[in-house]
C-alpha cells in the first residue's frame, strides 16, 4: 500500500480519542462524533476501511490539503492514525449540521440569515481561492 502523508500516526487512535457515536456515512467510511481524552474538546472522525490493492490517491490529497487549509470557514484537520487496516481522519466537530439540517428544523431563513450564511461561505471560499485550493468543507460559522 502506498505510504501516507508525513505525520499521519502508527499508535492507537482509542488511546486519544473516545468514540460517542457514529454520525454520518461519508464517501469512504462512517463518520464519528467523539471526544479528545487529553482535552475533552469534541472532533468528528472520519474512518476509512483500506483493502489490500486501495488505490489511496484521493484520500492523500484529501490528507495534505486539510493539513494546508487553516482558517475560521474551513473544518479543521486534528490528524490522522492508520492502525490495522484502518484510517482515522479527525477534524473539527461542527455541531450546528448543515444547512438542510437547519432548514428542517426551522424551514425558511429570513434575508439577514441568508446574508450571514452568504457572507460566511464566501470568506471561506476566498481564502481557498487565494490559496489555490478546492475543499468542500466549508462552515457557516465557528461555534
Amino acid at each position: 500500500m502506498d505510504s501516507f502523508p508525513r505525520g499521519v500516526s502508527f499508535l492507537d487512535p482509542l488511546e486519544d480519542y473516545e468514540l460517542i457515536h457514529r454520525i454520518g456515512c461519508g464517501t469512504y467510511g462512517d463518520v464519528f462524533k467523539a471526544r479528545s481524552i487529553r482535552t475533552s474538546e469534541l472532533a468528528a472522525i472520519k474512518i476509512v476501511k483500506l483493502d489490500p490493492g486501495d488505490d489511496i490517491t484521493s484520500i492523500q490529497q484529501e490528507i495534505t490539503m486539510m493539513k494546508e487549509c487553516k482558517h475560521k470557514n474551513i473544518v479543521a484537520y486534528f490528524g490522522s492514525y492508520h492502525r490495522n487496516t484502518k484510517l482515522w481522519i479527525c477534524m473539527e466537530y461542527c455541531g450546528g449540521g448543515s444547512l438542510q439540517d437547519m432548514y428542517q428544523v426551522t424551514g425558511p431563513l429570513k434575508e439577514k440569515q441568508i446574508a450571514f450564511v452568504c457572507r460566511e461561505t464566501l470568506q471561506g471560499l476566498y481564502h481557498l481561492h487565494e490559496t489555490g485550493k478546492m475543499h468542500r468543507d466549508i462552515k457557516v460559522w465557528h461555534l
